[in-house]
C-alpha cells in the first residue's frame, strides 16, 4: 500500500508543468521576440541568432545566417551603364568611379549624366531633385548624399530618395490577437484566441488569456484622435483634429498637437499644441530665411536670348516661389546679362511651387508666360546652383479655311507682321500662349514653344481687311495633347 502511494506521489510530482525557461543565449539558438518567446530566427519578421532580440527585415532584405541582408546582387560596371566619367551607383550599394574627361569636354556637358561631351553641366542639389535621403546623381558627375530618415522611417520604400513610414508587424509588437496600428496608416489583424481564452483576458493587451477583458475608452486612454486599440482586440475611433493641429503632431501618438515650426522667442516655450507660451519684457522676433540662387534651362540647354534681351536689359522674366502653406508668392528676376538667366532671392524655409515666367518671344525662346518647373521644392537650408529646367515642345503650322488657304485682305501684305494669331489655352493651368499668324505666308504660318500638356486651340482674325477667316476667335481643337 505504501509502495503504491509512493509511485502515485512520484508520478504526480513529474506531471507538474515546468516553468518556461527565460529566452536568452543559453536557451535559444534563434532570436527572442518582444514577448520573450524563442523564435527560429530565419523569418523576415523575426530574424536573429544566439538569443538576441529579433529584427524585422525591410524592403527586399532577406534573413540569412540570423541577419537581415540585401538580396544577392551582381554589381554593374561603368561600361555596362554607358558611363565614362564621374561617380555612379553600381546597383548593389557601391560607388563606381568612371574616370574624367579630356580637354574641351565635361562630364554631363551634352545633357546626359556621366558621359563626356562638349558644353557645360550645371549640377543639381538634393533640394532641387526633391531628394531627402540616400544617394542620387547631381545630373553631371557626382553622387549627392541627401541625408537619412528618422526612426520608424525608411528611404525609398514608396518613392526613390523619399522617406516613408516603415510599418511594424504583430510579431514585433508582441501581439497575438485583435487589431493594432502598424505605426503608419494601416491596421494589423493579429489573429483570434481559442480554447475559451479572450484577447486581453489576462490583462495584457493583444495577448490571449483567461478571464474577461473590459475594453478601454478613448478618454481612459487619454487619446483624442485616430484609431487605437481598446486593449481587448477591438479598435477605438477617437476622432480627428481641427485647425492647424494634426494627430500626433505634437509628438504624442493619438493626441492632437503641433510643433512650433520656427521655434519660439527667448522666454517662451512650445506647448504640445504648437503655441509659444511664456513672457518677456523684450520680445525678439527672429525671421528665418535662406538664400536661393540658380539658373534657367530649356530642355537641358541654355535658353536663346531674343532681340529685347541684352546685357543692357535688366531681365527676360522672373522665377516665382509660391509657399505651399501660406500662399505667399516670392519672385526674382532672370538676368539678361547671364547666359543661363541667373536669379537669386531669399526665402523662408518651406515647400514651394516653382515656376519660370518669360516676357515673350523677343526676350527668349522659353515658352511665353508662366511654365511650372517643380510643384514641391523643399527648401530647408541655403540652395545654390538650383537648376530650373523648363520642359517645352516646339509647335509650328499653318491655318486653313474649309480646307483651303485663307485669302489675304488689303491690310495683310508681306510688309504687315500678322493677320491675327493662334492661341493655346492650357487645360489645367489656364495659361494662354499665342503666336502671330504671318501675313508673309500664304497659309498664315505660325510657330511657338509650349510646355507639355493638353490645350484648347483657337485662331483669331483681326478682321475682314486681313483675311476671309471669321472675324475674332474661332475654336479649332478642344483638346490637343502635346508631349
Amino acid at each position: 500500500m505504501v509502495r503504491t502511494l509512493l509511485v502515485i506521489a512520484v508520478l504526480g510530482l513529474f506531471s507538474c508543468e515546468p516553468t518556461a525557461p527565460r529566452c536568452d543565449s543559453t536557451t535559444c539558438f534563434g532570436c527572442c521576440d518582444a514577448t520573450g518567446q524563442c523564435q527560429g530566427g530565419g523569418a523576415t519578421d523575426a530574424c536573429g541568432a544566439q538569443g538576441n532580440r529579433c529584427d524585422v527585415c525591410v524592403g527586399s532584405q532577406t534573413c540569412a545566417l540570423g541577419r537581415c541582408q540585401a538580396p544577392s546582387c551582381l554589381p554593374a560596371n561603368c561600361a555596362a551603364l554607358g558611363f565614362d566619367c564621374g561617380q555612379a551607383e553600381d546597383g548593389c550599394g557601391g560607388v563606381l568611379e568612371c574616370g574624367s574627361c579630356g580637354v574641351g569636354r565635361t562630364c554631363g556637358g551634352g545633357g546626359r549624366r556621366n558621359v563626356c561631351a562638349p558644353g557645360v553641366c550645371t549640377p543639381a542639389s538634393c533640394a532641387a531633385l526633391n531628394a531627402e535621403c540616400g544617394r542620387v546623381s547631381d545630373g553631371c558627375a557626382a553622387l549627392l548624399t541627401c541625408g537619412s530618415c528618422s526612426a520608424g522611417s525608411s528611404c525609398g520604400l514608396n518613392a526613390p530618395n523619399r522617406c516613408a513610414c516603415r510599418p511594424t508587424t504583430c510579431s514585433t509588437l508582441g501581439r497575438e490577437c485583435g487589431e493594432v496600428s502598424d505605426g503608419c496608416s494601416a491596421m494589423l489583424s493579429c489573429g483570434s484566441c481559442s480554447g475559451g481564452r479572450t484577447c486581453g483576458g489576462g490583462g495584457a493587451p493583444g495577448i490571449c488569456g483567461t478571464g474577461s477583458c473590459t475594453p478601454k475608452t478613448c478618454a481612459e486612454l487619454s487619446k483624442e484622435c485616430g484609431s487605437v486599440s481598446d486593449g481587448c482586440g477591438g479598435m477605438l475611433a477617437c476622432g480627428s483634429c481641427s485647425g492647424a493641429l494634426s494627430c500626433g503632431g505634437g509628438g504624442t501618438p493619438n493626441v492632437c498637437g503641433a510643433t512650433c515650426g520656427n521655434g519660439c522667442p527667448s522666454g517662451f516655450s512650445c506647448d504640445p499644441r504648437g503655441v509659444c507660451t511664456g513672457s518677456s519684457s523684450s520680445l525678439v522676433l527672429n525671421v528665418l530665411a535662406v538664400p536661393v540662387s540658380g539658373t534657367v534651362r530649356l530642355n537641358g540647354a541654355a535658353p536663346v536670348r531674343g532681340s529685347s534681351c541684352s546685357s543692357s536689359t535688366s531681365s527676360s522674366g522672373y522665377v516665382t516661389f509660391i509657399d505651399a502653406v501660406t500662399g505667399t508668392q516670392l519672385r526674382a528676376d532672370t538676368s539678361c546679362s547671364s547666359a543661363n538667366f541667373a536669379f537669386n532671392l531669399t526665402v523662408p524655409p518651406g515647400t514651394y511651387k516653382v515656376s519660370v515666367y518669360n516676357f515673350g518671344p523677343t526676350y527668349s525662346n522659353l515658352p511665353e508666360g508662366l511654365s511650372g518647373v517643380n510643384p514641391a521644392l523643399v527648401v530647408s537650408g541655403a540652395v545654390s546652383a538650383l537648376d530650373l529646367n523648363v520642359l517645352a515642345v516646339p509647335v509650328s503650322g499653318t491655318v486653313r479655311l474649309n480646307g483651303a488657304a485663307p485669302v489675304r485682305g488689303s491690310s495683310c501684305s508681306s510688309s504687315t507682321s500678322s493677320s491675327g494669331y493662334v492661341t493655346f489655352a492650357n487645360e489645367v493651368t489656364g495659361t494662354q500662349l499665342r503666336a502671330d499668324t504671318s501675313c508673309s505666308s500664304a497659309n498664315f504660318a505660325f510657330n511657338l514653344t509650349v510646355p507639355p500638356g493638353t490645350y484648347k486651340v483657337s485662331v483669331y482674325n483681326f478682321g475682314p481687311a486681313y483675311s476671309n477667316l471669321p472675324e475674332g476667335l474661332s475654336g479649332v481643337v478642344n483638346q490637343l495633347r502635346l508631349q
